[in-house]
């Protein structure tokens, strides 16, 4: 079924099978539907959902989701905190401020949120839906036919379209059908432990409402460790994410935990004695909290499979650290890149093409912002010292240069990461391509005699279920 969104046809329509439906999966279904195009998303759980509570979105995942219209849905859900506090772990000193509000909004046109997960899983699918892509659950890929495009579930079903999209996260079952290989993430030696307590609690306790009234987000910065608060206003909780060092203490078997497990909150408060005073008393609000390792995604060269119809989005392909509040928005940036380049696409040559377009964009950019956030996460948690002394001098005494500890307050940074438009970025590349200037394509933007002009107008591969 059409997406009522499509004004007019695409020159070629397709449809577009995506393994996983997660924010990466159902970003790109909405994106490619908006152009014109069809999209079956398969999930592997028996309902879509979003492990973890918080997510920070910046302003260029904010910017495409508006220019979805998903703007006023998105402001139901979410808090827009004022300003973003780095303080020092020991004694809270307020080290720097990012202002957010309304800094961000008038700088870059978009804010900066913070909403639940599962939220804006839910506004995504709730577009996905009206927009007739086919959303299809407990389909967990069990085998891939790349030159078919056929997806094989466990359920014993099989689906077949036109271009296949990998998006099932960074322990993801197509990359290592791709590659042929284990890829599975790392551990990092750091643990990471979420948890939530009642706004109310927070709001009447004195040494600590600060943290939520009026809203901000706060970084505390300590040896090996960091931890980031924020409210959370639709929920009613205050969302605490600590990342520490893996000691291998009495609760920590780490690198074969499949999941988040519950955490001993005594060993947590222990690790946190010597912290800020608001800090500890939030964790003595606190009566749980669940834990993982920290992973790390190993670094992917390939996204693309030589039959031409298949890419890898998302974690599955550029899984990246945390400390820039990427990882989300990068792969909303791969859905809307995606939409745009295969609403130029022509003909069915032109698929391998894009795809190497596609690649070729988004890679670099993914690339550095992830070495970027490794960066921002080994400078926030220098042990103490002369490097964690010098950084402090830095936060305090230094107006934002490039490079600058506090990448929240970086214009130079900002300049190139929120002011990205990934349209432009595909309308330049495809006027490169159109002129047969760009390498490794195979010539897909020449009109052959043999393109029939059946294919011209569309005739495609249907997906089907069997």
């Amino acid at each position: 079924m059409d997406s009522p969104d499509a004004k007019t046809a695409p020159p070629l329509r397709l449809h577009f099978l995506v393994i996983g439906g997660g924010l990466a999966g159902v970003s790109a279904a909405i994106a490619l539907t908006k152009k014109g195009h069809n999209a079956t998303v398969l999930e592997a759980q028996k309902v879509f959902s979003e492990l973890g509570s918080g997510i920070q979105m910046p302003p260029n995942s904010t910017k495409i989701l508006g220019n979805w219209g998903l703007s006023d849905e998105l402001f139901l859900h979410a808090t827009s905190p004022h300003r973003i506090d780095f303080r020092s772990y020991r004694h809270g000193d307020l080290l720097s401020v990012a202002g957010l509000v309304p800094d961000m909004q008038a700088r870059h046109h978009a804010p900066h949120l913070v909403l639940h997960r599962g939220d804006l899983l839910a506004l995504l699918l709730q577009e996905a839906r009206r927009l007739n892509v086919q959303l299809e659950t407990d389909c967990a890929a069990v085998d891939i036919d790349f030159a078919t495009c056929t997806v094989s579930t466990a359920n014993g079903k099989s689906f077949t379209g036109d271009v296949l999209i990998g998006a099932d996260g960074d322990k993801s079952f197509v990359r290592d059908t791709l590659l042929g290989k284990d890829t599975s993430p790392q551990p990092t030696g750091k643990l990471v432990y979420r948890l939530t307590i009642p706004s109310d609690a927070i709001a009447a306790n004195s040494m600590v409402r600060d943290l939520i009234q009026p809203p901000k987000i706060t970084c505390w910065m300590g040896p090996d460790s960091h931890v980031v608060c924020y409210n959370l206003e639709s929920k009613g909780i205050c969302n605490l994410v600590l990342t520490r060092s893996d000691n291998d203490s009495s609760s920590t078997r780490h690198s074969d935990i499949p999941g988040p497990r519950p955490a001993s909150m005594d060993e947590l408060r222990r690790f946190f004695s010597a912290w800020d005073d608001p800090l500890r008393h939030v964790l003595d609000l606190a009566d749980s909290a669940l834990y993982w390792p920290l992973l790390r995604g190993q670094d992917v060269d390939t996204w693309t499979h030589p039959c031409g119809s298949f890419i890898l989005i998302g974690d599955a392909a550029h899984s990246m650290p945390p400390h820039l509040v990427q990882g989300a928005a990068q792969a909303i940036e791969d859905a809307a890149c995606l939409g745009e380049l295969f609403g130029r696409v022509q003909r069915r040559s032109q698929i391998p093409d894009a795809l190497t377009i596609f690649q070729e964009l988004r890679q670099t950019r993914c690339l550095e912002i992830s070495r970027r956030a490794d960066r921002a996460g080994r400078v926030w948690t220098f042990r103490d010292g002369p490097y964690q002394q010098e950084r402090d001098r830095q936060l305090k005494d230094h107006q934002p240069f490039d490079g600058y500890p506090n990448p929240f307050s970086d214009a130079h940074l900002h300049k190139w990461l929120y002011d990205y438009d990934v349209a432009e970025a595909v309308r330049k590349a495809w006027d490169r391509y159109t002129r047969g200037e760009w390498v490794g394509t195979s010539g897909g933007h020449i009109q052959h005699d043999e393109h029939s002009a059946s294919e011209q107008r569309g005739t495609k591969r249907s997906i089907s279920e069997t």
